[in-house]
């Protein structure tokens, strides 16, 4: 089957160098996947700090990069290339471990503040906290 628009994907690289304790550098490549399944780099954004997780969201991408919870977006360039381009974001976590996402609403899995669900407001253009549990407790997360 023929797909009428590129495929991306998208990991998340975190530079772990002897002289630090956390990573305090990271990256978000993209790539295009061909129809014959080779890969391509469309562009690459350097963070500060690792990449936890990554979640496609309404076309965009959220990335968990320590503390934070950045939204992302794939621009063109003046060039004709492409770029990842912030737009919005939300601190506030010890450390950003899990996102999982429907519709607008966001839930991050933090390592010490257990989770919280936030919620994407495209109109203002921002990420905003709905809800958190009263005190920390450990969690996992099934994916299915």
């Amino acid at each position: 089957m023929l797909r009428s628009e590129p495929f991306f994907m998208s990991p998340g690289t975190a530079f772990a160098l002897p002289t630090e304790d956390e990573p305090s550098r990271g990256r978000i490549l993209v790539f295009n996947v061909s129809e014959a399944k080779s890969l391509k780099l469309v562009t690459e954004k350097e963070v500060k700090g690792a990449v936890y997780s990554l979640e496609p969201f309404n076309g965009k991408v959220l990335a968990a990069v320590n503390s934070k919870v950045i939204l992302l977006k794939l621009a063109d360039t003046d060039d004709g290339g492409k770029e990842l381009v912030s737009e919005c974001g939300h601190h506030g976590h010890v450390l950003a471990l899990y996102l999982k996402s429907r519709g607008d609403f966001i839930v991050v899995g933090d390592l010490v503040k257990s989770m919280s669900l936030l919620l994407y407001k495209p109109l203002d253009g921002n990420i905003e906290e709905v809800s958190f549990p009263p005190k920390s407790f450990h969690f996992c997360i099934f994916r299915g």
